[in-house]
């Protein structure tokens, strides 16, 4: 008899988290893609404002305004040749890349592609946590959380400029994997450092005030 209750026990906490993650988990990650994805468009108008008649720069131009061409081929071909470089813009390209394999249903190749630029060696230190933070992202719903939090560790150091999302994301994950108490912890942290952008505050308000029930 005891099994059975244990049973019915973990199917309603499994619904239940089910119901959390529908109700704010999708909020927060859609809003967190946006957030990175600029990324790409500041590095490209950096770099467009800096060189404005240079050739790269109108390619890249010309590039942001094919993704708006019913054929998405197009704006994927002149990326992955602005990426063949390994200037600012070459970075832009393969985020812009990996934003449309996500936009593709493409999560394996999105992954691929962000996990190559985490560990190009070439890169700012900033822009490969970045990427490796988007690869977080795309997999937080899926990876096990373990895995995630490992990913996402080095990211939550107070030096890091991604800390506050990768906590954020870490929270997520602790969720999934039914830890609720090391989940509070972080959004209480979150939620109470005056530090944190005020938006993602806000949210971890709201995911401790629903946590509360649990």
């Amino acid at each position: 008899m005891a099994d059975i209750f244990q049973e019915v026990d973990e199917e309603v906490r499994r619904e239940n988290w089910q119901r959390l993650w529908k109700r704010y988990g999708r909020y927060t990650t859609g809003a967190l893609t946006v957030i990175l994805l600029a990324i790409a468009g500041y590095i490209g108008w950096q770099k467009y404002t800096e060189i404005r008649e240079g050739e790269r720069a109108q390619q890249f131009a010309n590039a942001i305004l094919l993704l708006g061409d019913p054929d998405p081929a197009k704006a994927t071909t002149a990326f992955q040749q602005l990426a063949q470089d390994s200037d600012g813009l070459a970075v832009a390209a393969r985020l812009r890349i990996a934003a449309q394999k996500v936009a593709a249903n493409d999560v394996a190749g999105a992954v691929a592609t962000y996990d190559a630029i985490a560990a190009d060696a070439s890169l700012p230190q900033p822009l490969r946590d970045a990427a490796t933070l988007l690869a977080a992202l795309q997999t937080v719903d899926t990876a096990e959380p373990a895995d995630i939090t490992k990913r996402l560790e080095p990211l939550t150091a107070a030096t890091s400029p991604w800390r506050f999302s990768a906590l954020e994301l870490t929270a997520l994950a602790a969720q999934r994997a039914g830890d609720l108490t090391k989940a509070r912890s972080i959004y209480t942290l979150l939620a109470d450092d005056l530090d944190t952008p005020q938006r993602l505050r806000g949210r971890a308000a709201e995911m401790l005030e629903a946590l509360k029930e649990k």
